[in-house]
């Protein structure tokens, strides 16, 4: 892929969500991305109607204050990430936050943004960061818990030896003249494609906790740690079934229900063990196994 120059990228194709800023500020942050020659923004009120444009509309940028109301923002980002609101899961995000909370830093990290900005907003640095990532776009990984930029030195599961992948890069495509109609093809098919990754990543997730809880159910070994994996299982299960909702998949859903029903039971009544389950699950994960290899995510799904 060749270089561009940061003059080469048009921002005045780009569509633009603001997101999580003051309501006395909207007309300042307008004004300051008009003077970067960004013609379409929209600024919402609230989270909610933040959600709700992303559902609506293609945007391609998401410019997104978590001051304030960082676990509300975080959701909207992994949400976007995770295919469960809106069409591009690829759009480009950029978080505004306050650097003094290392926690909450990392935190909106893990929500998969491309880059963090601090405090205050600076336009300069802002479309100097948008016309870099126009340029050289990180690649992407996909794991149960993570959708986002590849971060090598991460040390959350999996995140390590997930494979890269390239992604659709609107600030490139669009700004340098590439038809929406045939970017949003490209959006399409790559959409397809993270939805078996991450359709993936959550089976295997889900075969090594049943794998790990196993033996320990067999030996009444119940503790603190059988109790993380039980929610943390319950959790993967989750995510399976409202994808598998969203994209059609009704078969892998049932199974999601079943394996829940199990694993809620054994996290009520762990003693004894029941023997039913050690002959259900081992089906249960064939089940999940062959779904793998025919998951593809029907085209038109919202």
């Amino acid at each position: 892929m060749h270089k561009l120059e940061k003059n080469q990228i048009d921002v005045s194709k780009l569509s633009t969500v603001v997101g999580g800023w003051p309501k006395g500020n909207h007309d300042e942050i307008l004004r300051q991305l008009n003077i970067l020659g960004m013609r379409d923004v929209q600024i919402a009120d609230s989270f909610e109607e933040t959600r709700n444009s992303i559902s609506k509309d293609e945007a391609d940028i998401f410019l997104v204050n978590v001051n304030g109301a960082g676990s509300t923002a975080r959701s909207i980002m992994k949400d976007i990430r995770n295919q469960e609101i809106g069409k591009n899961p690829f759009m480009v995000m950029v978080s505004i936050i306050q650097p003094k909370d290392e926690a909450e830093v990392a935190e909106t990290i893990d929500s998969g943004p491309d880059d963090l900005l601090m405090s205050p907003f600076r336009r300069d640095v802002f479309i100097d960061r948008i016309k870099e990532i126009g340029q050289n776009r990180k690649k992407f990984v996909a794991t149960a818990s993570f959708v986002g930029p590849t971060r090598r030195t991460s040390t959350r599961p999996g995140r390590a030896s997930a494979p890269e992948f390239e992604v659709p890069n609107p600030v490139r495509s669009l700004g340098t003249g590439v038809p929406r109609e045939t970017f949003w093809e490209e959006i399409e098919a790559a959409a397809i494609s993270l939805s078996s990754r991450k359709v993936n990543s959550d089976i295997q997730m889900i075969k090594s906790l049943i794998e790990e809880i196993v033996p320990d159910y067999k030996d009444s070994n119940i503790g603190e740690d059988f109790r993380r994996r039980i929610e943390l299982l319950r959790s993967s299960i989750d995510a399976l079934h409202s994808r598998s909702m969203k994209f059609g998949y009704v078969n892998v859903a049932n199974l999601c229900d079943m394996a829940g029903n199990i694993i809620t039971d054994i996290g009520e009544r762990s003693v004894p063990p029941n023997l039913r389950h050690f002959t259900v699950l081992p089906k249960l994960m064939q089940g999940f196994q062959a779904a793998l290899l025919t998951w593809e995510a029907p085209t038109g799904t919202a």
